[in-house]
């Protein structure tokens, strides 16, 4: 048989043979309407595309989209419509001979970023009702912050469960504890340094606060907050965009905490021009914003001032604010490359005069000038894939100071600034005043790199990061007369002391996390993070490397572990284990020097006719070897939808070792 009828003849059996096969061969079907969340109608035109097989199809006028004779397997369905994110399923099962329905919820969106949702993942008109992630953490919106009419961020905090609430106003330092039962002072600072928070990625410390021993924390009011966290009435509440509290564990990303951390983001970008004006007794606020959009670039400012009155009945008693926030932001390379720069101005004054009746005649005030420069410029190579670098520096330019008459019997005080003998001073009453100018840096660099990565089962989203910080302060200390301390005793003596000599505090950090989406007998969300920090870095010892990074208060390997499991479309339960480490403060390695005034002899006739020899002996208190605080937490969580309600029940242990 010549070759022409072979080929024939072959052609005849393959095709039947393949007809046979794909008789034999089972599909099944997938079919749904993809809804909008907001108005729970179907949206038209959305094209929704089974990935594994490169098909596509478009939604109807109600929304309705249909796949047949799908080979059974799991596949990844995404859909995209004009306005709306890109929304991606994973991990749909296909079976043969059944047809499996599916609703999709797609909400309007501004950018075009991907959002992954597995089957208890789903976008839902009350996706709020419950935790939508692995963190156990509260969102606060601009709306509610409105509604609260907050004059700082210390008002809008009073949302977070557990916290006490108060009227909002500006009369005291104002801090959070988060998780925290107030005991004993130390426990209630501690908490308060150990909350770390972060205003457009950029973590706002105290750490290089040296305002020690300034007297001006009367018992009735607080007006400084050394060895504690930040005073957050230095953060306007008329330009915050957005707060998320993190409660529970915290991702790798944020360090240099122990009882959470709050990020905050302010508003930036275009917006229209827009005054504002609130008042009540105690407060006055005024706020103006506005911003400029042209071309590839945003230009947004926010002035805003604030006073505020301890006691309406005492005028010369009040705390006042003058912030200004500019921020640009510009794109290039086809929006690959964006350049975002923010420059934030704080001035305050907290003021106390002379009250009637006060025989000690007493006059306090505290005034802060805060500026703070950040850029950030961030690489885009694809949706996912980007490289950024963020760089900030922050000073405090502190000045706090008192004034009051020093009444106490005759006694005897030295001068001398190192140890010996010299001749004392009789002292009694007199008007002593007392300044301490501080002046704490901040400067702070990340870089970061993340990506994401979709397997056949799985979505990793993860990230590396560097981090290093140096904090110091190089103000002029305290400034007073020798001759009239601020406070002395018979034995117990005051110098004054300059800030120059401190050393710095220096930390490097490295950080991974992965956050692992899919689907392994139920649907879950993993997040495995891992930090490890070294705080007082003071460099690299290639010789020995057991001990690689030198550092004075520690390396601590830090682990972060926070999972989500989906029982079903409204039940999940969470779980976390995490270690965590804050570095001491410099007050706390640094502290003032302590005199001790011994006097050796003495006699006294009259305030001409008398004499005295003072040994002066100085002891040193640094603690430049003082580990960092570290804690270990545990969670556990069960969040469960009823309808259009919702309820967490969340138990946690945690352990707190070498607090300060």
């Amino acid at each position: 048989m010549d070759a022409g009828p072979k080929k024939i003849i072959f052609t005849v059996i393959l095709i039947f043979v393949s007809a046979v096969t794909g008789l034999t061969q089972k599909y099944g079907n997938l079919t749904g309407h993809v809804i909008n969340v907001e108005t729970n109608y179907g949206i038209q035109d959305v094209t929704a595309k089974i990935t594994e097989l490169q098909r596509t199809v478009q939604t109807d006028s109600t929304g309705l989209f249909i796949f047949d004779l799908v080979p059974p397997a799991s596949y990844t369905l995404s859909f995209m419509a004009p306005g709306y994110g890109r929304t991606v399923l994973l991990n749909v099962q296909i079976r043969a001979d059944m047809t499996r329905n599916e609703i999709i919820y797609m909400q309007k969106s501004a950018d075009e970023d991907e959002k992954f949702y597995i089957g208890g993942i789903e976008v839902t008109a009350d996706r709020d009702l419950i935790p939508d992630g692995p963190v156990t953490s509260t969102r606060i919106t601009s709306g509610e912050i409105e509604h609260l009419q907050a004059s700082s961020l210390g008002d809008v905090l009073e949302f977070i469960p557990g916290q006490k609430f108060t009227n909002p106003g500006l009369e005291d330092v104002k801090q959070i504890g988060l998780r925290h039962v107030s005991t004993v002072d130390e426990a209630d600072r501690n908490t308060a340094l150990g909350t770390q928070i972060i205003v457009d990625d950029i973590p706002i410390s105290n750490n290089a606060n040296m305002q020690l021993d300034t007297k001006l924390n009367d018992g009735a009011n607080y007006r400084i907050n050394i060895n504690a966290g930040i005073d957050l009435r230095q953060i306007p509440a008329e330009n915050i965009k957005s707060v998320e509290v993190i409660r529970g564990i915290p991702p790798a990303r944020y360090g240099d905490l122990t009882s959470g951390a709050i990020l905050v983001e302010t508003t930036s970008g275009y917006s229209p021009f827009r005054a504002k004006y609130k008042y009540n007794p105690r407060t006055n606020e005024l706020n103006l914003a506005g911003g400029y959009a042209w071309a590839k670039h945003q230009i947004n400012f926010n002035v805003n001032y604030a006073s505020s009155l301890r006691d309406i009945r005492v005028q010369d008693n009040s705390y006042s604010r003058i912030a200004l926030q500019l921020n640009l932001l510009s794109r290039f390379s086809d929006d690959r490359i964006e350049w975002s720069n923010r420059f934030y101005v704080t001035r305050t004054f907290d003021e106390q005069d002379v009250r009637e009746g006060d025989v000690n005649k007493t006059e306090r005030y505290n005034r802060d000038y805060i500026t703070r420069i950040v850029t950030k410029i961030q690489q885009n190579w694809s949706r996912t894939r980007r490289l950024s670098l963020t760089a900030s520096a922050n000073m405090n330019q502190q000045n706090s100071f008192i004034k009051r008459i020093a009444s106490s019997d005759i006694h005897i005080i030295g001068t001398r600034m190192t140890p010996g003998v010299e001749e004392g001073h009789f002292i009694s009453s007199y008007v002593s005043e007392l300044s301490v100018k501080g002046r704490a840096w901040n400067l702070f660099t990340q870089l970061e790199y993340d990506d994401q990565i979709l397997t056949e089962r799985f979505l990793h989203k993860w990230y590396f990061g560097v981090v290093w910080r140096n904090e110091f302060n190089n103000g002029q200390g305290r400034i007073f007369d020798p001759l009239y301390p601020p406070s002395s005793t018979s034995l117990k003596g005051d110098r004054p002391r300059s800030y120059d000599d401190i050393p710095g505090l220096q930390q490097l950090s490295f950080y991974l996390q992965d956050e692992i989406t899919g689907d392994l007998f139920v649907d879950f969300s993993l997040q495995l993070g891992l930090r490890y920090d070294i705080f007082g870095f003071k460099g690299v010892n290639f010789s020995d490397p057991a001990n690689f990074f030198e550092s004075n208060h520690g390396s601590y390997l830090n682990p972060r572990v926070n999972l989500v499991t989906y029982l079903g479309r409204n039940t999940q339960v969470r779980l976390g284990y995490g270690k965590t480490a804050k570095t001491p403060p410099l007050s706390m390695i640094y502290p003032n020097l302590a005199y001790y005034d011994v006097v050796d002899s003495v006699y006294y006739i009259s305030a001409q006719d008398n004499f005295s020899l003072v040994n002066t002996n100085i002891f040193f208190r640094d603690n430049e070897n003082i580990r960092a605080e570290t804690h270990n937490k545990f969670e556990a969580s069960i969040d469960q939808r009823f309808g259009r309600f919702g309820i967490s029940l969340t138990g946690f242990y945690e352990e707190a070792h070498d607090g300060f």
